[in-house]
């Protein structure tokens, strides 16, 4: 079991990089400046963490475990409402870190984050379907996950002019179509 003030510090660690990076690119963080912000020693730092991009690295790690959560609770290769409630829950995830997400998207990391997101989308997606043609589940699950990643970025990014719940459930809509000829597939 981990003791408490072992994961108080690294709690600290991660807010205060969160907070510096809403400021600045990951690799303009210093350890330093991490440690004096976060009111601890570089040897404290040290104890838990190699680098900046190690706390990052960890951050980024538990939302891709939430959104994995939120991708396996819904059926969304078969059921069409369980693609609107992954869409509804996607939205909810991004309204609570609404702020760490726009600042995402101009950073450095922004494109390492993009992947693993779509990564672990991809690979749900094709979990999902297994015991099709795995050629064709490959093409579908790469083409889903890549556009809806995209579609959502480039709303952060300013290019896609919605309200968020417009988005959501147009790409939920343009994802059904898709997840319903994956399921085409499927029974082949």
């Amino acid at each position: 079991m981990s003791d408490l003030r072992v994961e108080k510090t690294k709690e600290n660690i991660r807010e205060t990089v969160l907070g510096i990076f809403m400021e600045k690119n990951i690799g303009d963080i210093s350890i330093s400046e991490v440690a004096s912000q976060a009111r601890i020693s570089r040897k404290t730092f040290y104890s838990h963490y190699d680098s900046v991009h190690d706390v990052m690295t960890e951050i980024e790690e538990a939302i891709l475990k939430n959104l994995e959560g939120i991708f396996y609770r819904n059926d969304f290769i078969t059921d069409s409402s369980s693609v609107g409630d992954l869409f509804v829950s996607l939205n909810r995830e991004i309204e609570n870190n609404i702020d760490f997400y726009r600042r995402l998207v101009v950073t450095d990391f922004y494109h390492v984050f993009v992947y693993d997101m779509k990564e672990l989308f991809r690979r749900i997606i094709a979990a999902k379907g297994k015991g099709g043609n795995e050629k064709k589940m490959g093409l579908y699950a790469e083409y889903l996950s890549g556009g809806v990643i995209a579609a959502y970025f480039s709303w952060f990014e300013g290019r896609i002019d919605l309200p968020l719940d417009d988005l959501s459930r147009h790409t939920s809509d343009i994802f059904w179509k898709g997840a319903e000829k994956l399921a085409e597939i499927l029974e082949r």
